[in-house]
């Protein structure tokens, strides 16, 4: 609507200028001459001035100006041939009007005076075609640097916004740190003693050990980790709930083995999988949830299939899902895609990250 708006509004201020212009030169004329002449010959002179305004403008100075070698030589070139056109075409006139009568006259004016004249009007709107040229390219410019500028400050914003938020990461991740060496020093204390009385017990604490090490531990220099400390996290959570339900759930996780090498974000998958136990129907082997990482063309590819638990449906909130595009926003900014399909009784999910190598 703006951009209507203001080419309305651009289409207006021509139109005034211009009856502007022709209402002072007829003024000037009648001031001189005491008489006007008839509207056709007005009308032609006038369209043909504006038309050579405009071609001169939009046109010669356009293309000429903005070649990268020999602007001035095209603009120069260009310049004689329209004015030369510009005779051509008023003799054109003349003789339009000689044959239709709208000039008492049954002559052409003497050569000399014809050149003159029409040089003198055409130097004189291609002078006119010039400023506005100049004023109009002096306007883009400035609209130019002001878009750079917004731009600007809008990364600058985003870059203060991101920083906030690693921020806060940081200090959520602080308040809810316990002190890793105590922890897993109980942890291992108490691995010794289940290890006398139940062996599935001992092994599930060291799978728990594994989880929470990996969680509380996944700093790198870039931030990022390999996927197959990724795979293998997945893999521990995936164990620990087969032990905890009797090896009775019914899911698949396939990767590849050339993904492996690739470097992500940390923890960036396990709250898709945590929400497969958590809303998926695992115990119907006819149905098994299926998870699957692989490499396709430099682009790395989650999907999700599973059928969903109709009968203990737990509410979601989706603060999981709106964390993990979060994430994906900060490091991946446009490189990703996330699409889910949640229906009544499946859910599927396909995330692709292009580009992954870099």
């Amino acid at each position: 609507m703006n951009i209507k708006w203001r080419k309305v509004r651009t289409f207006e201020t021509h139109l005034l200028c211009w009856l502007i212009f022709v209402v002072y030169e007829l003024l000037v004329i009648y001031t001189y001459t005491g008489k006007f002449s008839n509207a056709f010959d007005y009308i032609g002179h006038y369209a043909l001035n504006i038309g050579l305004f405009y071609f001169n403008a939009y046109l010669v100075f356009e293309k000429s100006l903005n070649r990268k070698s020999k602007a001035i030589y095209f603009l120069v070139l260009f310049i004689v041939s329209e004015i030369a056109g510009y005779m051509v075409l008023k003799l054109i006139l003349y003789q339009i009007f000689l044959y239709f009568n709208i000039y008492t006259h049954k002559n052409l004016p003497s050569t000399i005076l014809f050149l003159t004249e029409s040089i003198w009007r055409a130097v004189y709107f291609i002078g006119l075609s010039a400023v506005y040229w100049f004023f109009v390219n002096k306007l883009k410019t400035q609209d130019q640097i002001a878009e750079m500028e917004t731009q600007r400050l809008k990364s600058l914003l985003e870059k203060e916004e991101l920083e906030r938020n690693l921020i806060e990461s940081e200090n959520s991740f602080l308040k809810a740190q316990i002190n890793p060496h105590f922890l897993f020093n109980i942890l291992g204390f108490m691995h010794n003693l289940m290890l006398k009385h139940s062996e599935t017990a001992a092994d599930t604490l060291i799978l728990l050990s594994d989880i929470m090490r990996y969680a509380l531990d996944t700093s790198q220099k870039d931030g990022k980790v390999e996927l197959r400390y990724e795979v293998e996290h997945i893999n521990n959570y995936i164990l620990i709930n087969q032990i905890r339900f009797g090896n009775k759930l019914n899911l698949k996780f396939n990767c590849d083995e050339d993904t492996l090498s690739v470097k992500v974000i940390p923890l960036l998958f396990i709250t898709i999988i945590e929400n497969i136990f958590k809303y998926g129907d695992l115990m119907n082997p006819n149905f098994p949830a299926v998870m699957e990482l692989k490499i396709e063309d430099k682009d790395l590819i989650l999907t999700v299939n599973n059928k969903k638990n109709l009968k203990g449906a737990v509410h979601s909130s989706g603060i999981g899902m709106a964390n993990i595009e979060k994430r994906l926003q900060q490091h991946y900014k446009n490189r990703y895609q996330l699409f889910v399909n949640n229906s009544e009784d499946r859910y599927s999910l396909n995330l692709k990250i292009s580009n992954i190598y870099d």
